[in-house]
C-alpha cells in the first residue's frame, strides 16, 4: 500500500500496536532520581511497540492515524529509529532535562491514539536526501505532532518560506557530494580488489570515510557513509558487523566480486 505526501510517495510498513494485555493496553511511567529535572513530555504515560518490517535504510518516515498525517522526521536507519533504543520504549533516562524529549512524545502519542481507538500506521520514503525532505513536508504539511514551525524575526526580513528553501538546497547540494565520494570511494575499493583476482572485498565504514576524509573530526558524515555502503548492496552482499545503532565507524560489508 502506498500513500502520497506532497510530491513523495510513501510505502507502509506497518501498524504500529503497542503492547496490551486481557485488560488492555499496557502504559507505565518512568522515574526519575531525586532533584533530575525533566523534560516537557515525561509524564508519559508511554506504551511499549515492536516494529518487525521497518528496514535498516535511511529514508522519511510519516506517522499517520486514520489516515491522516500526524508526524513526519527522517533518519538514517528506520529500523533502529523505532527499536527499543529510541520510539519504542522510554526509559528514564530519556526523560531528563537533557534527554530524548521528542521519542517521549512521540511514543505517548502513539499510546493516546491508540487508546482511543484510531488506528496508527507506519509509512517510509526512501531517500539518501532525508534531512531536506524531511524540512519540505514540514514547512509544506504542517505535521501536529511535529510542533510549531520557527517564526522569522524582525531582524530577517526574508519570507520564512525563501529562508528553507535556500537551506534544504544546501543540504541537497552537499547531500549529493558526499554521496558522490563515498560511492566513487567504495567503486575504488570494489576495482582493486578485482585487480587482486579477488571474489569478494569486506569493508569498513570507519576505513572507507578516512579516504574520503573528514573523520575522525567533529564533522563527518559517518552516518550517510553506513547509509551508501548499504545502499550499494546487491542480494548476495553481507552485512558481517553492524553498530548497535545501525550506523558507525564499525559497520562492515562483505561485497561479492565482480559487480552487476
Amino acid at each position: 500500500m502506498k500513500h502520497q505526501f506532497g510530491p513523495y510517495t510513501f510505502e507502509l510498513v506497518e501498524e504500529i500496536r503497542p503492547e496490551s494485555d486481557d485488560h488492555g493496553f499496557i502504559e507505565y511511567t518512568s522515574a526519575l532520581r531525586p532533584g533530575t529535572r525533566p523534560n516537557r513530555y515525561a509524564n508519559g504515560p508511554f506504551c511499549r511497540f515492536r516494529v518487525s518490517r521497518a528496514p535498516h535504510e535511511p529514508g522519511v518516515y510519516a506517522v499517520t492515524t486514520a489516515n491522516e498525517l500526524q508526524y513526519l522526521g527522517e533518519c538514517i536507519d528506520l529500523a533502529v529509529r523505532f527499536g527499543p533504543r529510541n520510539y519504542g520504549a522510554i526509559s528514564s533516562r530519556k526523560i531528563q532535562s537533557d534527554g530524548q524529549s521528542t521519542n517521549c512524545k512521540v511514543n505517548a502519542l502513539i499510546l493516546k491514539a491508540a487508546k482511543a481507538g484510531l488506528r496508527v500506521d507506519l509509512w517510509f520514503h526512501r531517500t539518501l536526501d532525508h534531512e531536506a525532505v524531511e524540512d519540505e513536508l514540514i514547512s509544506r504539511l504542517r505535521p501536529p505532532w511535529n510542533g510549531r514551525l520557527k517564526v522569522a524575526t524582525s531582524l530577517d526580513p526574508r519570507p520564512v518560506h525563501v529562508e528553507v528553501q535556500r537551506v534544504q538546497q544546501q543540504r541537497i547540494a552537499m547531500t549529493h557530494q558526499y554521496v558522490a565520494l563515498f560511492r566513487r570511494a567504495l567503486e575504488q575499493e570494489f576495482k582493486e580488489a578485482l585487480a587482486r583476482d579477488s571474489s569478494s572485498v569486506r569493508i569498513r565504514s570507519g576505513g572507507l570515510h578516512r579516504k574520503v576524509g573528514g573523520y575522525p573530526g567533529r564533522h563527518h558524515r559517518m552516518p550517510m557513509c553506513c547509509a551508501v555502503m548499504r545502499s550499494m548492496m546487491s542480494a548476495s552482499d553481507v552485512v558481517v558487523s553492524s553498530p548497535p545503532r545501525g550506523s558507525g565507524a564499525t559497520l562492515i560489508v562483505l561485497y561479492k566480486l565482480p559487480r552487476t
